[in-house]
């Protein structure tokens, strides 16, 4: 017999949160080639070559819908938005510990192993870090083929902190002849814009661009200066696969 008095889910209702393992599972795009015009125009910084594996070492945050919709709201016209998918679907975003490097297969395991060991090392409890709550600035890519519009980490224990993290993975990738980030400019991206887009800025919440940084309205500036990016776990990037580094597990 049926119960009538079953309460049927409302088309307004929504789905609970991804776990945030799920993003591990599809931290890759389906390969697609290296063509340009198979990635809205992206130059492939890392080109894929058997024998090497695109790798990366990061930490990911992932917004919760209200400051999603806050950060879109930043977003310039004529940018290509790193907060959702085409589809409409939240995407992780994150700051760097490395560059993009290719690791050799004879390498991948050791270099995860290093990686992995000396993270536990520094890596010993939760933190949060702040941005900049003034402006946002634009960077360019190692190419100069794109430029990012980032939110910019202000000076803080946790910039402090991540100096420590990206200090230790700089030492590894250079045991391994890999580039280092050899920078302390530690951000993150919200959109890309192909070529130099400084000149080309008209939304109505960014009132003036100099020197590749853009000032904003005090109400915006107010809700920057409310985000607090957690650091729970850093993940290390190897190929396909994810791996993740708990700071219960240090």
């Amino acid at each position: 017999m049926f119960n009538s008095h079953k309460r049927s889910a409302s088309p307004l209702e929504k789905p609970p949160p991804l776990p945030k393992k799920f993003y591990d599972l599809y931290a890759s795009e389906p390969r697609r080639g290296d063509d340009p015009s198979l990635h809205n125009g992206r130059v492939r910084q890392v080109a894929h070559e058997k024998g090497l594996w695109p790798s990366h070492i990061y930490i990911e945050w992932v917004p919760t819908e209200q400051e999603c919709i806050f950060l879109e709201s930043l977003l310039p016209a004529n940018t290509t938005s790193l907060l959702r998918s085409p589809l409409g679907n939240q995407l992780p975003l994150h700051i760097s510990l490395s560059q993009n490097i290719s690791v050799l297969t004879a390498n991948r395991d050791s270099f995860v192993q290093n990686v992995i060991r000396e993270i536990k090392k520094v890596f010993t409890e939760k933190f949060y870090v702040a941005f900049l709550k003034n402006r946002l600035s634009w960077i360019s890519n190692t190419d100069r083929t794109r430029d990012f519009l980032v939110l910019e980490i202000a000076d803080s224990n946790g910039k402090r902190l991540l100096e420590i993290l990206s200090t230790s993975c700089d030492d590894i990738c250079d045991n391994y002849s890999h580039p280092t980030l050899s920078s302390n400019q530690f951000h993150v991206s919200l959109a890309w814009k192909l070529g130099r887009a400084v000149s080309s800025q008209n939304s109505s919440l960014l009132n003036a661009v100099t020197n590749n940084h853009i000032d904003i309205g005090y109400l915006e500036a107010c809700e920057i200066a409310k985000l607090k990016m957690p650091v729970d776990a850093i993940k290390i990037k190897i190929g396909r696969k994810v791996h993740s580094v708990d700071h219960k597990s240090s």
